[in-house]
């Protein structure tokens, strides 16, 4: 299965393209690479509002919150830049929320302007810019441990959705932004209202262009093996260094089964996105760098 966020080259036809297609469903990762198919991640259904790379955590369903809202996500609201901090329960009465202008929070935390970038759909815009978004569902704990902003949305008790970026975590303490203002909360207070569906952006890397599989051999090998020492903190090997061998393969098994992934050694975007939080990268936004 082709990925469309991947094949795209950039010109206008074949962004528009990539924004308007999706990855074939699987279950851990489904990514490019021509006739490569595989089975650990899956990107939302062809014209959802959001096309996203997506995490085994979630249904699978196509219904997330985020999924459901509205696709009229192209003209972002304005953001007051003077944020006000409140303390304690969300007060969901004098929240607006939309998701435009969630979205574009959510940009905002990876320095972009949402407004002004190119592309046609919130994700087409995100791969414009290099990034690629990925939705999953889980808890705080897998929130924590991708340690990424994410767009979450509240089901409000008057029946609305708040659609809020989480910009901070620490403890039972969370920042949302919303409407243009932080709102420190208890995560107690949050998790009522919260269906467990999370969409974030992440940076695949620069060699990143197929799904990697026992077999395979190339420079994109040599950096799984290199991150995945990282991550480990051992030294990679040199022989043979761009072969995914057995070696790598039971090294990403073991990976994959410390993050509670799928296990099945194929390495896509959701184990990719699981690295990353693991061996972060200087410059990109992240949930814990602030003491609450």
């Amino acid at each position: 299965a082709s990925d469309p966020d991947l094949n795209s080259q950039g010109d206008d036809s074949g962004a528009a393209a990539a924004e308007n297609e999706a990855d074939s469903a699987g279950g851990d990762d489904a990514v490019a690479g021509g006739d490569d198919a595989g089975n650990e991640n899956s990107v939302a259904a062809a014209g959802s509002p959001i096309e996203t790379d997506a995490g085994t955590n979630g249904t699978g369903s196509g219904d997330s919150a985020v999924q459901r809202a509205s696709q009229d996500l192209l003209r972002l609201s304005g953001v007051d830049s003077d944020l006000v901090v409140s303390e304690g329960a969300v007060e969901f009465s004098s929240l607006r929320g939309d998701l435009s202008s969630a979205m574009g929070a959510l940009f905002g935390e990876w320095s972009l302007d949402y407004a002004t970038a190119q592309g046609t759909s919130p994700c087409g815009k995100a791969l414009r810019n290099g990034l690629r978004c990925f939705e999953d569902r889980g808890d705080w704990r897998l929130v924590r441990e991708l340690n990424r902003p994410a767009l979450i949305s509240l089901d409000a008790p008057d029946g609305r959705q708040i659609h809020a970026v989480l910009t901070a975590l620490s403890g039972n303490r969370a920042v949302l932004l919303v409407d243009g203002r932080e709102e420190l909360v208890e995560l107690d207070s949050l998790t009522p209202y919260w269906s467990g569906d999370f969409l974030l952006l992440w940076r695949p890397p620069a060699v990143y262009r197929r799904l990697l599989r026992e077999g395979l051999r190339g420079d994109d090998v040599v950096w799984l093996r290199n991150q995945l020492a990282e991550a480990n903190g051992s030294t990679p090997r040199s022989r043979d260094a761009v072969i995914f061998d057995k070696a790598l393969k039971n090294e990403v098994i073991a990976f994959q089964r410390s993050r509670g992934l799928n296990v099945d050694g194929l390495v896509g975007s959701e184990t990719l996105v699981h690295l990353g939080a693991v061996n972060r990268q200087a410059g990109e936004p992240v949930l814990n760098d602030r003491i609450l």
